[in-house]
């Protein structure tokens, strides 16, 4: 599993740029999860649905990434938020 460091610094290319740019337009700006729910909000990150962590092949896949707001990325990463708890999201289906 690669370090946290070593996928921070990914963010920091100018590939993230502009995949995000990519996953921003394409998703118009608009939380997916929200929109899922007939509920039209303004996103404002580009989340990995698989997280880099766990695969970081898919780091600068577009189809692995997709525009949610700050509630629902909390969300998908409480740890960031000082819980160690990871909640599951209910549309993403594992294999």
């Amino acid at each position: 599993m690669p370090r946290r460091d070593d996928i921070d610094r990914l963010y920091h290319t100018k590939s993230w740029e502009r995949i995000r740019r990519m996953a921003l337009e394409r998703d118009k700006g608009l939380c997916q999860v929200c929109l899922s729910r007939s509920v039209y909000k303004q996103g404002d990150t580009v989340h990995h649905k698989q997280h880099a962590r766990d695969d970081v092949s898919l780091f600068y896949e577009l189809d692995n990434l997709e525009t949610i707001c700050r509630e629902h990325h909390n969300k998908a990463h409480p740890e960031k938020m000082g819980s160690k708890k990871k909640v599951e999201r209910d549309d993403v289906v594992k294999f």
